[in-house]
């Protein structure tokens, strides 16, 4: 097995012969891990101040990727030991991992407030990105089925483009979860203004 470091700015550098190597399969709970152990000189100090990435290769296959933690040089018996620890990759997105929230029921718009917010994603970005992966929907299409009902622009008054959009992707989401009866009453007691006994007697409610 083969160790190497990389640094931020692209640069390599293979490690010495490994005396020891570890590697950890967590299956991602919490994360990988590994620990590798070389013999240690002196010009190597530069180099691991700004390493950040570890990679082992075998015959020339990388057998593990991920980000070092932290390294540690001691002087004993054998040497001057250099010792290079860390976790795989899914590191990156437990380090930045927002606070856990209890929701009964979350709206599209508290998930990206209190979680893509806090990895620097704003709304807007969110929302472009979800558009990107959801169907495309004509902004014509009637909400609930109905050839005479709401289109999805009729719902979202003036704003900038990406408010727009993000409110769009909002209130389209939302009305998919509903169940068919739901979606029918929305559309008769908001859209089409009638009482909720009329509402009711419509689609045999009591």
């Amino acid at each position: 097995m083969t160790g190497r470091v990389e640094t931020a700015g692209g640069k390599v550098y293979e490690l010495p012969a490994l005396l020891e190597w570890r590697l950890r399969r967590t299956g991602g709970v919490p994360c990988d891990s590994f620990r590798a152990r070389c013999l240690y000189s002196a010009e190597m100090g530069e180099v691991l101040k700004a390493a950040c990435r570890f990679a082992a290769t075998e015959n020339g296959v990388t057998r593990f990727r991920g980000v070092i933690d932290e390294w540690s040089a001691v002087c004993g018996a054998e040497g001057t030991l250099l010792t290079v620890e860390g976790r795989g990759m899914a590191a990156l997105l437990l380090d930045n991992e927002a606070e856990a929230v209890t929701y009964q029921r979350a709206a599209l718009s508290e998930i990206l407030k209190d979680h893509a917010a806090a990895c620097g994603v704003t709304p807007a970005e969110a929302a472009v990105a979800l558009d990107a992966m959801a169907p495309i929907r004509s902004l014509s299409e009637t909400l609930f089925g109905e050839e005479d009902g709401p289109t999805l622009d009729d719902t979202v008054t003036d704003e900038d483009e990406a408010e727009r959009t993000f409110h769009h992707l909002a209130l389209s989401m939302s009305i998919d979860k509903l169940s068919p009866l739901r979606k029918k009453i929305i559309l008769l007691r908001y859209w089409r203004d009638l009482s909720q006994q009329q509402v009711a007697d419509q689609l045999g409610l009591t």
